[in-house]
């Protein structure tokens, strides 16, 4: 039997390239937040003040101190980023209890399509509960209580098909 003797410069040219194939397919692999949902996070946030303080991510709300794998902080955000072969992250949560904001609720919201988790409780917003609230649809728990909302639950609510909890005293 015959041995078969392969060049070092061969190997080395074949790690090489095998090398910068791994770091291509790991740089495809990085998951990105929605554009839509940036620009809601980024408004929300100057809305409520939450940005300035370096508390959110406001260039990919996904990724740094905003995102994380247990349960959203407060102020917190957790996302899922396996959509779309995990090039994709969705906002699924948003935890802001208890911080004193006040307003009413914004617009932009109803762009945040695939959050389950809505925790605004304990805060001074005002006005009537937002009928767009309706359009989340993935919706599980959506706490509203201990605000100064006024006028009925907008009978779009009854949309969220997913709904687990609701907290909507006043």
């Amino acid at each position: 039997m015959s041995k078969i003797e392969i060049p070092a410069s061969s190997v080395w040219f074949l790690c090489i390239v095998y090398s910068i194939e791994s770091l291509l397919q790991a740089t495809q692999a990085i998951a990105v937040t929605d554009p839509v949902e940036v620009a809601a996070v980024r408004s929300l946030s100057e809305k409520w003040s939450i940005g300035s303080s370096g508390t959110w991510n406001l260039t990919d709300p996904c990724y740094g101190v905003a995102s994380s794998t247990a349960e959203a902080g407060n102020p917190g955000i957790k996302c899922v980023c396996t959509y779309n072969n995990g090039t994709i992250c969705h906002v699924t949560q948003i935890h802001i209890s208890g911080l004193d904001k006040t307003g009413q609720l914004s617009e932009e919201m109803a762009n945040l399509t695939y959050i389950s988790q809505l925790n605004l409780g304990q805060n001074n917003f005002n006005g009537r509960i937002p009928a767009f609230l309706g359009k989340l649809t993935n919706m599980q728990y959506l706490a509203l209580g201990i605000n100064n909302f006024s006028g009925p639950v907008p009978k779009e609510l009854g949309n969220l098909q997913n709904l687990i909890g609701l907290v909507a005293d006043n």
